[in-house]
């Protein structure tokens, strides 16, 4: 029987301003992304870049969805272009800001083992 386990998959934190695993899917586990929300704390505009990487993969353009995004300061904003995503055992949601400490990140998902 499968179990399903609605979650927040990212806790609060701040990105880095290096690309940087944020959450990867356990194994024997498929993962359906619910929500990622992005806010910029900072006292200036800051982007971020989204990667999901499929299982034994690196970043690259091939699996780039948001490149270098402007985020006005005190701005959030959600990816709904991630919403729905089914990432696999192994796959990974990989991500970095332009300035460490600027942009916090959230996220929320349905895991499926």
């Amino acid at each position: 029987m499968a179990i399903l386990n609605i979650q927040q998959i990212i806790q609060p934190q701040e990105l880095p301003n290096a690309v940087a695993t944020q959450y990867e899917t356990p194994a024997s586990t498929v993962t359906a992304i619910r929500r990622i929300a992005l806010f910029n704390s900072s006292g200036s505009d800051a982007t971020f870049t989204v990667h999901i990487v499929p299982n034994a993969s690196t970043v690259g353009n091939d699996n780039m969805f948001y490149k270098t995004v402007t985020l006005a300061t005190l701005a959030t904003t959600t990816l709904p272009e991630l919403e729905g995503q089914i990432l696999e055992a192994g796959d990974t949601i990989q991500m970095f800001a332009s300035a460490a400490n600027a942009i916090t990140v959230i996220g929320s998902a349905t895991e499926v083992s």
